[in-house]
């Protein structure tokens, strides 16, 4: 069970007597996920599991109860296929390419000059970016403007194990724009 890689498919009956002679943090180690991910699963298959302080009584030589499984007729509450969480530490390293080319995006001469002021803009551009300025950016992003919804412009890029996001307002978007189109 160390391979983080395999799946496991789990029988309900078998997850029970599991998770009742070894701890769950031990045990969810060897499936390669988390003992809260664990503990979902056990409540998805509706197996009962140890409480807090089951482990600790039982080491102590005090009575301990275990459980009884709960008859189930439901076939897809039979088993269950677990899926390894991928760690940070499993992750192949960014190759030296990679490095280098990130090293080289992020120098100052690369970065971009957004102009302070918009130059001549078409009317309904004019009258669209009043209307943006004065409108409210709701819990996802998305400017609110009367009944007009539109998300703020972003770019994402994906290198291996890197992850990256640019998010631009709209006010820096047009002047970039007008910049590009004067060139």
């Amino acid at each position: 069970m160390d391979d983080h890689l395999q799946s496991f498919c789990v029988v309900k009956h078998n997850l029970h007597d599991q998770v009742w002679s070894t701890p769950m943090a031990r045990l969810a180690k060897e499936y390669g996920i988390s003992d809260v991910a664990l503990a979902k699963i056990c409540k998805k298959l509706n197996v009962p599991y140890p409480g807090r302080g089951y482990w600790r009584r039982k080491e102590t030589g005090k009575a301990v109860k275990q459980l009884p499984l709960p008859p189930n007729s439901d076939p897809s509450k039979q088993a269950v296929t677990i899926h390894p969480t991928i760690r940070p530490d499993s992750l192949e390293p960014v190759s030296e390419e990679t490095t280098q080319r990130i090293t080289a995006e992020q120098a100052p001469e690369q970065k971009i000059a957004v102009p302070d002021r918009l130059g001549k803009t078409h009317r309904r551009l004019s009258g669209q970016l009043s209307e943006w300025r004065s409108a409210s950016v709701d819990e996802y992003g998305a400017i609110r403007s009367g009944s007009l919804r539109q998300l703020n412009l972003g770019a994402c890029y994906t290198t291996s194990a890197l992850h990256r996001h640019l998010y631009i307002n709209a006010d820096e978007a047009y002047r970039l724009l007008d910049v590009d189109t004067r060139l």
